[in-house]
This record gives structure tokens, sequence and C-alpha cells, in this order.
């Protein structure tokens, strides 16, 4: 694990998912008893984590619904910059990555810079309850590719394409969601086809830098990893993040910090 949290007591507020609901799967993991409202616990605990990501789903797709799509534009703009400037995007070669829809933090210009600078890229393949990453030969190729009933682009001719595990692997995935918490972890859509390839990668040997982009609005303070099978990332990137950064003079522990994407979270 690559995040480490640091409190910050900035001024700058983050926009996070509604705080009855957090309260909620927060008893559910049993982080805090205390926090939650009486009358709501016997709810709580009665829950399966099933029914807490339905929920959660729920209150996550009406959230970003409402968010102005140039603001989208916008935070995608922002979050497209932070994520090129990570030391570990700038010095690996192999990428993983989704390909979003109107929902979802922008990665077009992601994949057009990388592969200008000659990187190999993987997009997703999604076939019933399974999913692999093919690679992308081209901006054309992207151009190209129908859209599956999810409005999702993916190449024809995916079933033919070999998987990034058969190719060598690949050392950074950007990962989709719902809704990210600040502890690195992720709620999806509901298939589990990122939690499964990404425990795929560990049983084969594969450890990818692991990046979820985030909207603020799909941020919060929970804990959204409700069952064995959530899988955790290496670093959540939302825009209103601010990096942390040790006094002047104390340059070895900075580029430290910088490299290993030490990060403080505004509350």
């Amino acid at each position: 694990m690559y995040c480490v949290l640091f409190p910050n007591h900035c001024s700058h507020e983050v926009s996070i998912i509604d705080e009855t609901k957090v309260k909620v799967w927060i008893i559910y993991k049993g982080l805090n008893q205390s926090c939650l409202d009486p009358k709501l616990e016997p709810m709580a605990q009665q829950m399966s984590a099933k029914a807490v990501k339905a929920m959660l789903r729920k209150e996550c797709k009406a959230r970003i619904a409402a968010i102005p799509k140039l603001i989208k534009e916008s935070q995608s703009r922002r979050l497209t910059q932070m994520f090129l400037d990570i030391p570990k995007v700038q010095e690996s070669n192999s990428f993983g990555i989704y390909l979003s829809r109107d929902d979802e933090v922008d990665t077009k210009v992601i994949i057009q810079t990388l592969l200008k600078h000659r990187k190999e890229i993987f997009v997703p393949f999604y076939k019933g309850d399974t999913m692999k990453m093919v690679p992308l030969n081209s901006w054309q190729d992207y151009e190209r590719m129908p859209e599956t009933a999810w409005k999702i682009k993916q190449p024809e001719d995916g079933e033919t394409r070999l998987d990034a595990l058969s190719l060598g692997g690949i050392e950074v995935l950007v990962c989709p969601g719902l809704a990210f918490g600040q502890n690195c972890s992720r709620l999806g859509r509901g298939k589990g086809y990122y939690d499964k390839y990404i425990e795929t990668c560990k049983q084969k040997g594969s450890y990818p830098f692991m990046v979820g982009l985030a909207f603020n609005e799909q941020v919060t303070k929970g804990d959204l990893a409700l069952d064995e099978n959530d899988q955790y990332l290496s670093v959540v990137l939302y825009p209103s993040m601010h990096r942390y950064e040790l006094p002047s003079g104390l340059k070895e522990g900075k580029t430290f910090i910088e490299r290993n994407l030490f990060y403080t979270f505004p509350y």
C-alpha cells in the first residue's frame, strides 16, 4: 500500500457522500460504534455487504449525475495532469486504462499522451463475468471501437487479442469506480471486474501500481472494502487533494514522499 493519510485542517472542503450513509457502512465495518445514531444501529448491523453496496451505488450515481458537465470536464483536466505528474507513471512503460463513460473521469487525454510517448496501452475487454486487458494499437484503434450496451468502448476482436498478463504484465493500472475511500478503497458497479483482475494479477506474481481517478463528489472518509474480495488501490487521486510537503531543507525526505505518493487529504 502506497497511500498514507496525513490529517490536514485546510479550509478547502471536499464533497463527500451523505454523512448518514457513511456512518451506516462505518458501523457495518465495526470501525466506530459510537458515531452512529442509536436508532440506526439495528438497521446497520442487519445489513449485508451486498445491501450496503446497493444503497451506496444508488447514492453515488445520483451524486455523479448532479455534477455539471463543465465541472466534470474541469476536474478531468486537473486529474489528467495530476496523473501524468506521478513519478511512477513517468517511469513506467505499460499501462492498463479504462475507457471512460460520460459519468467517469475522462481518460482520453491520458491515453493520447501515453500513446504519443510510445507507451504500451491495454484496455478492458468484457465478456460475461470476466475482464481481460488487451492491447490498444493506436488512437485510430480506439476511435473504431464500438460501444457496448453499457456505453463502454471495447474492441470487436477483443477475444482474439492477448491479455496483458500474457505479454509481460502491467506496471500501472487505472481503475474506474462509483466511489472511492480516502484509504484507497473503491466501490465499483457490481460486477467485480477490477477486483477479480487485480486478484489474478497477484496470483500470477504481477503487482501493478493501481490508481483510482475520482471527482471530488465521489470521495468519502468511509472504508468501501466491505467484503474479502474488495481490493485496495495504491492511490486515489481527486482534484482537491493536497500533496504533503516537508519543511524546506529536508530534500531527501521530500523526494521520498513525492516518489511514494504520500498525500494529505483535506477534511
